[in-house]
């Protein structure tokens, strides 16, 4: 079960500075504010499962690696990480389907909301009292959010190049997508395919604008001292109860909220 210490929110809802539309939600309050969409949490869920499954791992790890991406890129050796394939697992099976290219994906802003909403949720990353402490935490989200979609835009990059891989775990993580997408797996050809029609392309940094690391100004952050935080959360609790330890809502398997 998630962590309670310290982790607050509400049901929320934010309009989008791009279109104007209403976003569902959840805000979190404490320790660091930032707002969660259902697209995210959408994420959360696919990952829940994983996460818990790696636990004792994760906090142990002092960079709280949930995706071990060193580089500025991906390549196809990438998912041959042990971490980072059976993270894509879970996620291929929960948020491949409908996906028929990479600007379907769910956008890296959310990715990286939905991180930082299982970090503290499971409170394998803990924010301190320290200055700089609330900064470092949200870089360490930018980082971990983004990879995880470079990973998930790698995966759905390849299938569009064919639907066969050199590595046994990159031709898993196609099957999983054919399967999710009703999709008949191909047969294998007679002839030997070329080095770059097995999927040797990698996905960069520049490969998405939406990939970019995010800055201070977005809308899924907002840094704010602690006396600020306090007003919020003063706000907050005098116009609806406090959830900890908040889950997917509809998800038969995820952990009651405590009210």
């Amino acid at each position: 079960m998630a962590s309670e210490s310290g982790f607050k929110f509400l049901d929320g809802v934010r309009r989008c500075s791009t279109t104007g539309a209403v976003v569902h939600g959840k805000q979190v309050l404490r320790p660091v504010r930032f707002f969660v969409s259902d697209a995210a949490l959408r994420i959360v869920s696919a990952l829940r499962v994983h996460v818990e499954s790696r636990l004792a791992e994760l906090k142990n790890d002092k960079e709280a690696r949930v995706v071990n991406v060193l580089e500025t890129r991906v390549v196809k050796e990438d998912l041959s990480c042990p971490k980072n394939f059976e993270v894509m697992k879970a996620y291929a099976a929960h948020l491949f389907r409908g996906v028929n290219e990479r600007k379907d994906l769910i956008s890296c802003k959310e990715h990286r909301a939905a991180l930082c909403y299982l970090a503290l949720a499971y409170n394998f990353v803990t924010v301190g009292k320290q200055p700089g402490a609330k900064a470092a935490f949200k870089e360490w989200g930018d980082l971990q959010g983004t990879r995880l979609r470079w990973l998930a835009s790698y995966v759905v990059h390849s299938v569009n190049r064919t639907a066969f891989a050199r590595t046994e775990e990159l031709c898993i993580l196609k099957g999983i997508y054919m399967a999710v997408n009703d999709r008949p797996m191909p047969e294998r050809p007679q002839r030997k395919l070329s080095d770059s029609s097995m999927s040797s392309e990698v996905i960069d940094e520049d490969a998405d604008d939406d990939e970019q690391p995010s800055t201070f100004g977005d809308d899924i952050f907002e840094i704010f001292s602690d006396e600020e935080d306090a007003e919020v959360l003063e706000l907050a609790c005098s116009t609806s109860r406090l959830h900890v330890l908040g889950v997917v809502e509809g998800d038969p398997n995820s952990a009651r909220f405590i009210r």
